[in-house]
């Protein structure tokens, strides 16, 4: 049985598949990152907003509590269920005042996967 956790994700990538967005976590299906309860995505800060109201108004959301920082937004979603999401909605990717992902060059190289395919892996930058 899909609990809401997983309903509201299915129904979150359906909203973001119209705007710029990275994953920066493998998720490839095993059970060890299905039950993970963080989601982190690498977006453009102007899509924040827009992405919390989305949260906010859906219907299995029981709670949200958001956290804002200087490089991105931290939301925690406590559904009806009782499932959690930890949802982290990153704009700029740096540590101290090191900026070591660049939001445009990260969607230069990002390609797009159809619902139920797996994306080739990919590294950034940094050889990772």
């Amino acid at each position: 049985m899909i609990n809401e956790k997983q309903n509201f994700t299915k129904q979150l990538f359906e909203y973001l598949s119209e705007i710029n967005f990275a994953i920066l976590e493998i998720v490839d299906g095993n059970e060890n990152t299905k039950n993970n309860p963080d989601l982190d995505l690498f977006l453009e800060s102007n899509e924040v907003d827009p992405i919390l109201g989305f949260a906010r108004n859906h219907p299995s959301v029981e709670k949200m509590l958001t956290r804002f920082k200087k490089s991105m937004v931290q939301t925690f979603i406590h559904f009806h269920d009782g499932s959690f999401l930890q949802l982290d909605l990153m704009f700029k990717h740096q540590r101290v005042e090191y900026e070591y992902m660049v939001t445009m060059e990260v969607f230069g190289n990002k390609e797009k996967a159809e619902p139920g395919s797996k994306p080739s892996q990919q590294t950034d930058s940094l050889g990772m």
